[in-house]
């Protein structure tokens, strides 16, 4: 009953609130805390065209200050936001939780991670007649709308990632970054337990492989973690060894692609931003067949070896040697990964942007 209270209220508040309130704004957001994915890079690209667009974000945020500077922005969850939910013409976030499932607003999911995996449950919980998603390649594409995904090719735009049209890579470091996406068993977890989980063991084991720092820090490289955002309130938990160090919260994953020469990750898809700027990458999956088989992370499941974008290791030995190999070759990205690379990107004429902007227009003209 509340849901369709809540949709009730909501088709009222549009009819009576787009009378008063004659402005037409397009909502952009990110996640409720923080910018600098999509949908801030979609954001920057509106205020140079003749639209009224608003950012909504945690007025707690350091991104809150910033972004005043680039454009309007109204704090999250504020009477203003939720008006505006109500109203705007266009409601665009890269994650879905952040814009209302109301089919009366046309709804962009400008998307988050390259999507090569099983997240039907997460797409087709949201899908609506006025839903719409983008996609940065054509194997995305046809991956997300076929059974049982219950999207259609007209709700799904190939246009690029609009962050991806502000990636530069002029200016690599010194760096190897490790970067781990989260486990859904992390989710209300008490800090005290996170030392025990099997995610922090994994992390551990690179951390305190006192040969592979060695190798790393005898070729002059450094070692830095970036910690994903859903397990940024862990960070005091980590015991790192002298060497080793977080990247700060508030840096952004542009600046850490950017600045990296070589990522180690397990099943991130923001190595997906890193390779896009021909930069090598390593999976290290030493908990991949426990994944498989207790089905705790079916989104997890992909052929890596075959259609990953660089090598799979599943031991420190073996993660050891791909990192040897690379520091030999001053971390150049190996001919077979680059052409995977290539081969998966539909574009990289920094137009994303301007491809998503067209295609909302249209989706407004029919309205």
């Amino acid at each position: 009953m509340n849901k369709f209270i809540k949709l009730a209220a909501h088709r009222i508040i549009r009819v009576v609130g787009r009378m008063l309130y004659r402005k037409h704004i397009w909502l952009i957001s990110d996640r409720f805390w923080c910018a600098g994915d999509n949908g801030e890079a979609f954001f920057k690209f509106l205020q140079s065209k003749p639209i009224n667009s608003v950012f909504a974000v945690s007025k707690s945020s350091s991104d809150y200050e910033r972004l005043k500077k680039i454009g309007k922005v109204v704090p999250y969850d504020s009477p203003e936001h939720k008006l505006l939910l109500c109203i705007a013409d266009v409601s665009a976030s890269s994650h879905d939780c952040h814009i209302e499932g109301h089919p009366e607003t046309p709804q962009f999911f400008l998307s988050h991670g390259i999507t090569t995996r099983d997240y039907h449950d997460y797409y087709n919980k949201m899908n609506h007649r006025n839903y719409h998603t983008i996609v940065a390649s054509e194997q995305e594409m046809d991956l997300i709308t076929k059974p049982p995904y219950n999207l259609n090719a007209e709700q799904v735009f190939l246009t690029g990632y609009p962050r991806y049209d502000y990636l530069v890579n002029e200016r690599s470091e010194k760096i190897i970054t490790v970067a781990f996406t989260w486990r859904s068993y992390l989710w209300n977890l008490r800090k005290e337990d996170f030392k025990k989980t099997d995610y922090y063991t994994i992390y551990s084991s690179i951390f305190y492989s006192e040969e592979l720092i060695r190798m790393i820090t005898s070729h002059g490289y450094s070692i830095r973690v970036k910690l994903h955002p859903e397990t940024e309130r862990f960070r005091d938990e980590f015991s790192l060894p002298v060497g080793i160090i977080l990247w700060d919260e508030n840096t952004s994953y542009s600046e850490i692609y950017e600045k990296t020469s070589l990522m180690i990750t397990d099943y991130s898809s923001c190595i997906y931003d890193f390779v896009y700027l021909k930069k090598p990458i390593i999976y290290y999956q030493p908990d991949y067949q426990h994944i498989v088989d207790s089905g705790i992370g079916p989104q997890y499941i992909y052929d890596y070896k075959d259609s990953g974008m660089g090598e799979v290791t599943t031991t420190v030995d073996e993660l050891k040697k791909c990192v040897k190999a690379y520091l030999e070759t001053d971390c150049k990205m190996r001919p077979i990964y680059e052409k995977r690379a290539n081969d998966f990107f539909e574009y990289r004429d920094r137009n994303n942007c301007n491809r998503v902007y067209k295609e909302m227009l249209k989706i407004l003209c029919k309205e």
